[in-house]
C-alpha cells in the first residue's frame, strides 16, 4: 500500500517549549487562521542595528505573515540588563512549515540602510503549543546545524524515514538527518538546497550583519557545492553528477569567523523516488505520477536510451520500478528484476508449470513484506477449438509470492480459476481477481483474500452468490483499495442478471461484506464485463469517485462510498467497450483500449480480438475498418480530444501534470492532456509494438514491448 504522509520540514534550530514575550502581534493573510503562537526573541542587537523584519515563507513561497520591530533598548518589547539588550515579540501563524527570512536595517521600521538580508531560519509552528525561535547577533558560534530546504508533500514508498523527507523546489527529495546524513533521491533534476545556521552556546540562531560565513566542501567530485552567495548568505546547494549513479559523499562546513565547524554524510539514490509498485502505479490505480509535474512544467521534453534489456516472450502491462528495481514478467510466466541503474539482471524466476500457464498481469510489489506478488492464468488450451478464450475450459491457478531481493518462492496459493486481476496489498493482506466465469465453463469467480506473508486465505467473495457452482462471474480488472474497501468491476454471469455482475462491486477489506454493487448492464447474453480497472479519485466536498469503462461502450463515474451513479457517457457503439483502465489530471477523464469501427456501423465482439495461440503483439482485427482510440473526455462528457491507438489495449494511460503518454501502436506519445497537442515522441524502435503501458517515474520512463524488450530512458526539459 502506498503510504502518504503530510510532512513538514524538520527544523534542527526550533525549540518548543512554554514561553511569552511581548511587543506587538502580526495579522496574517486572509488565507490562513491564525491558530497558533510563535514567540520570537532577540538577544544582544548588534548596536548598528535598529530594527529587523521576519518575514515567514509558506510552503509555496509565498509570504505568509511578516513582522518589523525595533531592537533598540527604547523599542517596545526591549529591556536591557547586565547581560544586554533583550526583544521578544509573539507572532500567530496556522500551524506548519515555514522559513523566517531575516532582514536587519540601521534605521527604525525598516528604514536607513539594509546590513543584512535573506538569512534563512527553517521553524516548524505546532498546534496547541507555545513555539519559540531565538535570535543572537553578537556572540561567537558554537555549532553548525543544516537543514534541507523543501516543501511538503506525499513521501515516495521507497523512502526510509518518512519523518525527515522534504521536496525541494527543483523536484529532489531529500531523506535523513544531519547526524545520519542525507540522501537526496532524483525527482526530475537533482540539485537539493540546504540551509546552514550557526548558533551560539546557549542555542542561539546567529544572524545579523556580524554573522558568520560559511564555506563548503565535498569529498567527491562527482557532488558539485554552490556556496552561499551574498544574496543567500547561508544557503548552499548540492548538485550530483547527471549519470544516475549512486554516489557518497562527506560535505564539509567551516564558519568564519568563529572556527565552528561540521561535517554530515551525504548520499545520491536516484532511484530510491520511484514508486511504481503495481498496475496503473498504485492501488486507487490513477496511472498517475505526481513527482515529476514540478521538474518538466514547462520546456522541450527530451529523453535518452539508458540501456534495453529482454524477456522472451510478449509483456501485457505496464513494468513495475521502485527502489532500484524494474520488475516485469513476460505472457510465458518469466519474472525478471532488471536493475534500474543499468539494465542488469538482479534475478529471473520462471513461473510456468505447463504450457497453459500464462502471465498478463504486472508484478505487484508488497513493499512492507519486501514481497512480489504475480498471479498464473492457466487454461486448458488442449481442450479447445478455437478463439476467443472462453473456448478454453479454465484451471485452477497459481498466485505466487517471490522474495523482492533474491526472487525465490516465499509461497503459492492455488485458487480455482485464471488469474486476470492485478492484485491489492494492505494491512498484511493480499487480494486478488478470479476470472474464467464465462460460459460454457462458468466458474464462479470473485475475490481471494489472503495473509501477505503466509498465503493463507482469510476470505472468499463470488460475483455470483446466487448459483454457486456453475453461476459464473469474474473480475477480471485490476482491484482498487481506498485505504478501507475493495473497488472493482464485475463480468458476466451463465444464467440471471444480478446486481454484482457487469458493473462494480465495493467490499470491505477487513472482512469481505458487501458495501454496495452497481449493474451497468442487465442482460447476462451481451458479455458487457467490466474489462479494466476501476479509477479511484478525490472530487469535491469530500468525495471520492470511481470510474470504469463497460464492454458496452459506456464510461461510468460512481459515488465510491455508496455506489450511487453520477455520470455515465457513451463513447463506444455497444459491445467494442474494450478493456481500458481509465486515468486522469483531476479535471479530464483518459481512456484507451477500446474497439471503434472507423466508419459505418460494425460491431465485434472485443474477444475476438485476443488471438490467443497466435502472436500476442497481432491484436488488430483484421477488418482494417476497426481500431483502437484514446479519448479525454471533460466532466459533461464531451469528448475533447482523441488518438488512434492502432493496436488493442487494455492498459491505462499514464499522465504527470498536464501530460499524457499515449501508445500509439509502435511508439508512445506526450500528449498535452487539455488540448490534445502532441509535445514530443518517445525514440521507441519503430520496429516494436506496444500493448503494455508505460511507467513514468523520477528517474524516467520505462516501457516494455510484445517481443519482450523492456526499455529505460532519462527524462529531461530544456528551455
Amino acid at each position: 500500500m502506498r503510504r502518504s504522509y503530510l510532512l513538514g520540514i524538520v527544523p534542527v534550530l526550533l525549540l518548543v517549549a512554554c514561553g511569552g514575550g511581548g511587543g506587538g502581534a502580526i495579522t496574517p493573510s486572509a488565507k490562513a487562521t491564525p491558530v497558533a503562537n510563535l514567540a520570537v526573541s532577540v538577544t544582544a542587537p548588534a548596536p548598528q542595528v535598529q530594527s529587523m523584519t521576519f518575514a515567514f515563507l509558506a510552503s509555496d513561497g509565498s509570504i505568509a505573515a511578516s513582522q518589523t520591530v525595533g531592537v533598540t533598548p527604547a523599542s517596545s518589547g526591549c529591556s536591557t540588563s547586565a547581560p544586554g539588550t533583550s526583544c521578544a515579540f509573539t507572532l500567530s501563524l496556522q500551524p506548519g512549515s515555514y522559513v523566517a527570512k531575516i532582514t536587519t536595517y540601521s534605521g527604525a521600521n525598516g528604514g536607513g540602510s539594509v546590513l543584512s538580508d535573506n538569512q534563512r531560519v527553517a521553524v516548524v509552528i505546532g498546534s496547541g503549543a507555545s513555539n519559540v525561535l531565538n535570535v543572537t547577533m553578537n556572540d561567537a558560534p558554537a555549532s553548525i546545524a543544516v537543514t534541507p530546504v523543501g516543501v511538503p508533500t506525499s513521501v515516495p514508498i521507497g523512502l526510509a524515514s518518512p519523518s525527515a523527507v522534504v521536496a525541494t523546489s527543483n523536484g529532489a527529495y531529500v531523506e535523513g538527518t544531519q547526524k545520519s546524513g542525507y540522501t537526496i533521491s532524483v525527482g526530475g533534476m537533482a540539485a537539493a538546497s540546504f540551509l546552514a545556521n550557526a548558533a551560539d552556546k546557549s542555542g542561539n540562531v546567529i544572524v545579523g550583519p556580524n554573522a558568520p560565513s560559511f564555506a563548503i566542501t565535498s569529498s567527491s567530485p562527482s557532488l558539485a557545492v554552490a556556496a552561499p552567495a551574498k544574496t543567500a548568505p547561508n544557503t548552499f546547494t548540492l548538485t550530483p553528477a547527471q549519470s544516475l549513479a549512486n554516489l557518497s559523499s562527506s560535505i564539509g562546513i567551516a564558519s568564519t569567523p568563529g572556527g565552528a565547524g561540521t561535517t554530515f554524510a551525504m548520499n545520491y539514490a536516484p532511484y530510491a523516488a520511484d514508486d511504481w509498485i503495481t498496475f496503473a502505479r498504485d492501488f486507487r490505480r490513477t496511472a498517475r505520477e505526481t513527482q515529476l509535474a514540478a521538474p518538466l512544467a514547462s520546456g522541450k521534453l527530451q529523453f535518452k536510451l539508458r540501456w534495453s534489456a529482454r524477456l522472451a516472450t510478449t509483456v501485457m502491462e505496464n513494468p513495475v520500478v521502485y527502489d532500484g528495481n524494474v520488475l516485469v514478467a513476460d505472457y510465458g510466466g518469466d519474472v525478471a528484476d532488471f536493475s534500474a541503474v543499468d539494465g542488469h539482471v538482479i534475478w529471473e524466476e520462471s513461473l510456468q508449470t505447463s504450457p497453459n500457464d500464462s502471465v498478463i498481469d504486472s508484478p505487484t510489489v508488497d513493499v512492507a513484506d519486501h514481497l512480489v506478488f504475480v498471479g498464473i492464468r492457466t487454461f486448458d488450451y488442449a481442450a479447445g477449438t478455437q478463439p476467443p478464450m472462453n473456448s478454453y475450459p479454465p484451471e485452477p491457478s497459481r498466485f505466487v509470492a517471490l522474495d523482492l531481493a533474491t526472487g525465490a518462492v516465499a509461497w503459492t496459493q492455488t485458487l480455482p480459476g485464471p488469474i486476470r486481476a492485478d492484485p491489492v496489498v494492505a494491512n498484511g493482506m493480499v487480494y486478488t481477481g478470479i476470472s474464467g466465469g464465462d460460459p460454457p465453463y462458468c466458474l464462479n469467480g470473485g475475490i481471494v483474500a489472503m495473509d501477505a506473508k503466509s498465503g493463507a486465505i482469510a476470505w472468499r467473495w463470488y460475483v455470483n452468490q446466487e448459483t454457486n457452482p456453475g453461476g459464473g462471474g469474474s473480475v477480471w480488472g485490476a482491484i482498487a483499495y481506498d485505504g478501507a474497501n475493495l473497488v472493482f468491476g464485475t463480468g458476466n454471469t451463465c444464467q440471471q442478471a444480478i446486481p454484482d455482475s457487469q458493473g462494480a462491486v465495493s467490499l470491505n477489506a477487513a472482512t469481505g461484506a458487501e458495501n454496495w454493487a452497481y449493474s451497468a448492464e442487465a442482460d447476462e447474453n451481451l458479455d458487457d464485463d467490466t474489462g479494466g480497472s476501476v479509477l479511484l479519485q478525490s472530487a469535491s466536498g469530500g468525495m471520492t469517485t470511481a470510474t470504469f469503462m463497460s464492454k458496452n461502450g459506456t464510461l461510468y463515474t460512481l459515488n465510491a462510498a455508496t455506489g450511487a451513479k453520477l455520470a455515465s457517457f457513451a463513447l463506444a457503439p455497444a459491445g467494442l467497450g474494450g478493456h481500458g483502465a481509465p486515468s486522469s489530471d483531476g479535471a479530464i477523464t483518459i481512456i484507451a483500449g477500446s474497439a471503434y469501427p472507423a466508419s459505418g456501423g460494425q460491431t465485434v465482439d472485443t474477444e475476438s480480438l485476443c488471438r490467443i495461440g497466435k502472436p500476442l503483439s497481432v491484436y488488430a482485427h483484421p477488418d482494417a475498418s476497426l481500431t483502437s482510440q484514446t479519448n479525454a473526455v471533460d466532466a459533461n462528457g464531451n469528448v475533447l480530444w482523441k488518438i488512434s491507438n492502432g493496436n488493442y489495449m487494455n492498459n491505462a494511460v499514464t499522465t504527470f501534470g498536464e501530460i499524457a503518454l499515449v501508445d500509439t501502436l509502435n511508439q508512445f506519445v506526450f500528449v498535452d492532456i487539455p488540448s490534445g497537442t502532441t509535445l514530443a515522441t518517445l525514440p521507441t524502435d519503430a520496429a516494436e509494438s506496444y500493448i503494455a503501458g508505460a511507467a513514468v517515474v523520477p528517474s524516467g520512463v520505462y516501457v516494455a514491448a510484445s517481443d519482450g524488450t523492456v526499455s529505460a530512458y532519462s527524462i529531461a526539459s530544456t528551455p
